[in-house]
């Protein structure tokens, strides 16, 4: 999971699942960890149970509610 921030107000957040090569990019509000763990959740939700054993995240603000997150497999 990373965070690509553009100049202005562009803000995406990418989920990549190694494994199948599949990736979700979603754009956000803003840089806020709200707005990120709403963007992993709705991934979270597409990918299949298998596919959901860990998540790696960059070192950003925006991943500071990590702790928050639930990974169902």
């Amino acid at each position: 999971m990373d965070s690509i921030i553009f100049k202005g107000k562009s803000i995406l957040s990418v989920q990549y699942e190694r494994y199948s090569s599949l990736v979700k990019i979603h754009k956000c509000e803003d840089k806020s960890a709200i707005r990120s763990e709403e963007a992993l959740g709705d991934s979270l939700e597409s990918f299949p149970k298998e596919f959901r054993l860990s998540i790696t995240r960059d070192n950003g603000t925006e991943n500071a509610l990590h702790h928050k997150t639930n990974v169902q497999s």
